[in-house]
Order: C-alpha cells, then structure tokens, then sequence
C-alpha cells in the first residue's frame, strides 16, 4: 500500500485519525482540484489499488467531464446535473486533443484490465497464460458502475467529432476473448445502461438537449443497427445465448434479462423495426407463453419489453396497426396466467428495477389496453383497437381473481393493482361516453368481479381495518372497487340495477345470510344512491332493501360477540344500515 492509495482510504474513513484524516483530505483535494489531476487519477485507476482507491479516482475523473464548481467524489451525478450551457465548461473540454486522447485511454485500458479480472464464482485454477488475470477479483458492482458512467460521459463529450468509432469499439469489446466473458458482458450492457441515463433518455434530453440529440441522431446514422443486433445476440440461441445455455440456464436467463432492458430502454427513439422482428419477438413470445413453471424466469423482463414497444409514441392509426403486426390479441389469449406465480425470478430483474413476472405482465396487459383505448379516442369505432379493448379487459378480471389466490403478498398487490387501474380506466371511458353501455358485455363481468372482491373476507375484522398489511390492501382495493361501481351505474344504470336484484335475490335465498353479505348489500345501496339518488329503480332498490333488512340485526350482533371478527362485520352492516336510513328519509 503506497502513500496515495493510505491516503484516500483515511479520507474516505471518518472513523480514522483525526488529524490523519484532516491531512489525508488536504492532500487529496490538491489531486482532485489540480490541472493535472486528471492525469494522474488516470494513471492511477490501471494500478492494482483496492476498489474504493479506484472508484475515488473514477469518480474524479467523472467530475473532469462536469461543469462547474468541484463536488464531493461519489455523490450521484444526478444530483447537481448541469445546464445546457454548463456543459462548455467542463474541465475536460479545455483539454488539448491530444490530452482527450489519452484520457480516453486510459479509460479503455482500466475498462480491459477490469475484465480480465475473474469473476465472482469462477473457478480459481490458473493456466499457464492466464495466472495473472485469474489470480485478481473482479472489481465490485459500485467500481464497474463508475467505470460505465465515466465512459457515457466521454461518450456524450466527444461522439462523433472526436471519437466516431466510441460505439463501434464498445461493441467490439463483446468479442475480446481474452476478457473472462460474464464481465465483459456485464460490463457491455452497464455502459449501455448508462449511456440511456446520463445520455439519451427523456430525463437526459431534458439536461442537455443538444447533447442527446447529437448522440442518438449520429447513432441512428451509423451503428444502431449493430448495437440492435448486439442484443438480439443474447437472445439467440446461436449467439451469447446458446454458449451461455451450455454453460447453465442461470447465465443465459441472466444475459436475456439485461439484453431486454436495453431494448426497454432504446426502443422509444429507435426505429421501431429493428427490434419488432423475429430476433426479438420470438424469445418474447416464447417465454411470456411458456405453459410451464421457469426455474429461471425472465417473464418480467419480456413483459416490461413487451410494453414499451406497445407504448412507443406514435400516430394512432399507425399504433393500430403495431398492435396486430404484434399479434397482441393472441400473445393476450397464450399467456398461461395461473403460473406465473410460480415463477422463480431472477435477481438481475429486481435490480433493474422489475417487479415479479406477475405484476409485470398485469403492467402490460394494462399498457396494451390503455394504449388501445387512447387510439381509440382519436379514431374512433378503429375495429383494431376494440379487438384490442375486448381481448385485454377479461384478462384484467381474470388477473383479480388470480392475484387474490396468490401466496405472495406482494406480487398480489402488485397485479390487482395493475389491473384495478386498466377496469377503472375503461369504466371512466364508458362513463364519459354517450353511447348506452346497458348491453356492455365487459361492465357486466366488471360488476360480479366487483361483488366478489368488495365483500369483506371472513378473517377481516372492520375494528382493526388499519392493523396489518392485509387489511390496508383490502381496504385499498375495495375503495377502487366501489368507485368503479359508481362508474358503472352511471354508465349502465339499467345493467347494474339488474345485477344488484339477482344479487340480492341470492343473499335472501340463502338460509343464513353472513354478515360480508349484509354488509355488502347495504353498502352497494348506499353508493347507488349517491349517485343517482333520483333514479327510479334507485328508489325502489332503496325501499326493499330497508323493507327486508334482517328484523333481528340487533340479536344477530349480540349472537355473534362470541366471534370477534363476524361480530365487528356485523356491526359495520347495523351502522351502514342506520346511516342508509338517515340519508333516505
């Protein structure tokens, strides 16, 4: 360990010495702040240094190709993100070409040098002409994202004028062999991940517009294809995909996943055939419809893929035809929806910010309907887009159901509220419309998924409606629930009041009416009439209702205190009736 590198580590350590460490950060704010600091930082991240010493010096020379005044080495470069007009006086655009050169690199030497380290579970043996690269560890997760920020930047700094080759050599990275191959392809797709979030996404465009233009227009012109097919790659069986397979389905699923959250993230400003092709779309469809269980499940990732090409932006009658050129209607109907649940995930997805495949294909069907439903509006009566709205809304019912069976928790609030949001989007239309949805097939269904799922279950307690994750679900949903049966009744009074009396029917054919279905009974009269509270068959639901509320409600809730939680359901259904009556007369 050298002077420079005990430095860093007492000016990163506030446990350390005091005045050490006071000496230690004197001496490395002289690196950091001097006009040859970048020089030698540069130097320095090709030197076998502990990681934190590396990442120091990564993270100053990511401060040379920012504007303004210097900040804290490791703080997130979003935020203090510069102006349009800051990025002129980054330090590193007064650099002398030849002095861009080679900070350039020596990035690409400490990119190389990384890889050819060994990677985490690999095997410890050494050859004869690889000692030396399977002797070091792989740098940690936090050094290779500094690293790939650090390239985005010179990126964003210096593509096309003076490094036209940046993405073309990127690329042939994937191919050097004397890389161990999982970092190589980890740190392929890093550096693609930050060039979308520091260069080309909409939140980047916003920071420096200019800049993320020039990127993507210059991209577009020459290697976007390549890039393209770089992904599909590891999604082929005859690409990365297949060596990855022979070597175990974990690293094959592993590159799928991050091949399709590049295509998530580029497919907005791309040309849109690059990625709807065979190359992708067969892998997509292969898994989203895979009837069986995945040990190794890559279904969010195609799912979230899925969706952003579905919500590329573009005109309506245009956006129509993606959609059957995408077989949605078919890819809607083969999802096997009962497994997803027991699906096994992959780790890679969570950090890239997905959730379970099942919330995340409720999140697409939600995606292909709405986007359907918003063609709909501008052209209106688009047979197109209606078999769309007709395939995506029972399947959002379907969801409900499942998503209530589910053993996980968190992947049931997930789904239900995914689809939760497309049912209530899609009575907010019908409401809005001035058609007569009384033969509306959808809100019929909607309606009984309503009465089933608002009920209270038999094991919540209205007393303890706070108390437990469960409980604020239920109570979360059901208020969805009810507003959408609002919705409903406006849009298709005669339809819903038609459904509240063969509901009704069936809880006064029962010889023991449960205290949910009380309860539920007068809470749905109550919301009919706040709504339309002069409609007749309002009135008349309201007067047999209260005519044949259970004479003995009273002594059912005294009968019921040996049971806390029907004798709390019952309570809830006495007040609800007594609040009904003096709102009605």
């Amino acid at each position: 360990m050298d002077d420079f590198e005990t430095a860093v580590l007492l000016a990163l350590d506030p446990q350390s010495n005091a005045a050490m460490r006071s000496k230690a950060i004197e001496f490395t704010e002289s690196v950091r702040l001097s006009p040859d600091g970048w020089r030698f930082c540069a130097a320095k991240i090709n030197e076998p240094y502990r990681a934190e010493v590396v990442f120091w010096c990564l993270g100053v020379l990511v401060e040379w190709l920012l504007p303004g005044a210097a900040r804290s080495v490791g703080a997130s470069s979003t935020a203090a993100q510069p102006s349009a007009e800051g990025y002129a006086s980054a330090r590193y655009t007064r650099l002398t070409p030849e002095d861009r050169a080679a900070f350039r690199h020596q990035v690409s030497q400490c990119l190389v040098r990384m890889c050819a380290a060994q990677p985490h579970g690999a095997a410890s043996a050494s050859t004869s002409t690889g000692s030396e690269r399977l002797s070091r560890p792989a740098p940690p997760a936090y050094v290779r994202n500094k690293l790939a920020q650090l390239v985005a930047f010179l990126i964003g700094s210096d593509f096309p004028h003076e490094w036209p080759s940046a993405f073309a050599d990127v690329l042939q990275f994937l191919e050097y062999s004397f890389c161990e191959e999982e970092l190589r392809v980890d740190m392929y797709f890093r550096i693609v991940r930050a060039v979308d979030d520091e260069i080309t996404s909409i939140r980047a465009g916003h920071v420096d517009k200019q800049r993320s233009m020039r990127v993507k227009d210059t991209l577009r012109e020459s290697n976007i294809a390549q890039v393209a097919a770089s992904w599909a790659a590891f999604l082929s069986p005859d690409g990365f995909a297949g060596r990855a397979r022979e070597q175990g389905g974990l690293k094959a699923a592993v590159y799928a996943s991050w091949a399709l959250d590049a295509t998530k993230r580029f497919v907005e400003w791309v040309d849109v055939s690059l990625i709807v092709n065979d190359n992708f779309l067969h892998f997509i469809y292969a898994q989203l419809t895979d009837p069986t269980a995945q040990s190794y499940s890559v279904r969010a990732s195609c799912a979230a893929a899925f969706a952003a090409i579905v919500a590329k932006r573009m005109d309506a009658q245009v956006k129509a035809a993606l959609m059957v050129s995408l077989r949605v209607v078919d890819l809607l109907a083969a999802i096997p929806y009962n497994v997803l649940a027991l699906d096994v995930s992959l780790w890679t997805e969570a950090e890239l910010g997905l959730q379970s495949g099942a919330v995340e294909i409720a999140a697409l069907v939600r995606c292909i309907a709405l986007e359907a439903l918003e063609v709909l509006k501008r052209v209106p009566g688009d047979a197109r887009a209606t078999d769309v709205v007709d395939a995506a809304l029972p399947v959002a019912v379907r969801l409900l159901d499942i998503a209530s069976d589910t053993a996980h928790e968190l992947e049931a609030e997930g789904a239900t509220a995914q689809a939760l949001e497309l049912v209530a989007s899609y009575v907010a239309i019908c409401k809005r419309s001035r058609g007569n949805q009384d033969n509306n097939k959808a809100l019929e269904s909607i309606l009984q998924v309503v009465f089933e799922k608002a009920r209270f279950p038999d094991s919540f307690d209205p007393a303890q409606a706070d108390d437990g994750r469960d409980n604020e679900h239920f109570i979360a949903m059901r208020t969805v629930l009810l507003t959408i049966f609002r919705n409903t009744v406006i849009a298709a009074p005669n339809l819903a009041f038609a459904a509240l009396r063969q509901l009704f029917l069936a809880f006064h054919a029962e010889s023991k009416r449960k205290p949910s279905d009380i309860e539920l009974q007068f809470s749905l009269v109550e919301n009919t009439y706040e709504v339309l509270p002069e409609h007749r068959a309002t009135v008349e639901l309201v007067t047999v209702v209260m005519l044949n509320a259970p004479a003995d409600l009273n002594l059912l809730v005294r009968d019921a205190r040996s049971e806390k939680t029907q004798g709390h359901q019952l309570v809830s259904a006495s007040l609800m009736y007594f609040d009904l009556a003096s709102r009605v007369h």
